[in-house]
């Protein structure tokens, strides 16, 4: 487990995720009176959260079609502290992502399960992503170490969306 930031700002553990969030206007409780459907608006939170406090450090709202790993820019642009390790799902293994965090944080360890079918590239001596796409096929359960990753990171953006508003 990692240990606590200290006061002055350590390096941050990010987690990031999305959720989505619907929407209720003025006339809902027609819909709920009358039973007339109408259609539902919904936009989607994307956050980034300290994974040892479980703070929010950052956070946007968009449309509900907007790609996960195209907010991870923003997010980091959001974020005061050094990010020491990134972690996703594996919607953010994309290499905007990892560019967006070479060029932040370029010492950060990044923790996304890459896809099924990931290869390594020519340049995997200098490409960040090989070591997740080795990784995926070592033995086990899904090939992927990490795959506990994906548990983790549902917990607080499914938190953070219950609290926003009724299930």
């Amino acid at each position: 487990m990692p240990t606590q930031p200290d006061a002055t700002g350590g390096a941050l553990h990010l987690m990031v995720d999305s959720s989505g969030l619907k929407l209720s206007g003025p006339g809902e409780w027609l819909i709920e009176k009358h039973g007339t459907s109408r259609r539902r608006s919904w936009r989607k939170l994307h956050i980034g959260f300290d994974a040892v406090t479980g703070r929010i450090d950052a956070s946007i709202l968009t449309e509900r079609d907007v790609d996960d790993a195209s907010q991870v820019e923003l997010l980091l642009d959001r974020v005061a502290e050094p990010v020491e390790i990134f972690m996703g799902d594996g919607g953010y293994d994309r290499t905007g992502v990892y560019t967006a965090l070479d060029e932040r944080h370029p010492d950060a360890k990044v923790i996304v399960p890459p896809h099924a079918d990931a290869v390594l590239s020519a340049t995997a001596d200098t490409d960040p992503t090989s070591a997740t796409v080795t990784s995926r096929r070592l033995p086990g359960k899904g090939g992927w170490p990490g795959s506990a990753t994906v548990a983790i990171t549902k917990g607080p953006a499914s938190r953070a969306s219950s609290h926003a508003g009724s299930r």
